[in-house]
């Protein structure tokens, strides 16, 4: 199914993309030893999912899909930082391990809804808790990247292309 749907040039991060803002890294997270050794920080690779998209768009839709807004979207977990067990501190920053990951930049100029857009190649922070998040910024990047082309208007795709 063809998702890619472009503003100023970068594919829209919707939850029907295969996008992903994979390896954000370090996500320092407290693991075992357990005492008498004590919990030591590791810093771990961290994976978000554009399939995880909450909060998106309410009335514009990419293959029926929710589109991801200026501040207020989320990717609702985040993988990779599974080491750093419940019974430690888990985030050095958050406290927290699978926690949101978070558009930090997006569209300058095109808005859904009154919010600016999420995009191919805008960064994100991961294993939210609470602001800031536990990871540094990383970009966001979409399918689109690796080749394809955009959805073309006309009459077949108008009557369910995306209908998959």
């Amino acid at each position: 199914m063809d998702t890619r749907v472009y503003i100023n040039n970068r594919e829209a991060c919707s939850k029907a993309s295969d996008g992903v803002s994979k390896a954000a890294f370090p996500d320092p997270c407290w693991t075992p030893p357990s005492p008498p050794a004590g919990p030591i920080v590791v810093p771990y690779p961290n994976t978000a999912y554009a399939s995880a998209l909450k909060d998106g768009t309410t009335t514009i839709f990419v293959c029926n899909s929710m589109v991801a807004k200026e501040s207020i979207s989320y990717f609702s977990t985040s993988t990779g930082d599974e080491g750093a067990t419940q019974t430690q501190p888990k985030g050095v920053i958050t406290g927290v391990i699978n926690g949101n990951a978070y558009f930090k930049s997006w569209s300058p100029n095109v808005k859904f809804e009154g919010k600016c857009v999420a995009r191919h190649e805008d960064l994100m922070t991961h294993n939210h808790g609470s602001e800031p998040g536990n990871t540094g910024l990383f970009p966001y990047v979409s399918k689109g990247f690796f080749g394809g082309m955009p959805v073309k208007m006309n009459r077949r795709n108008r009557k369910g292309l995306c209908a998959g």
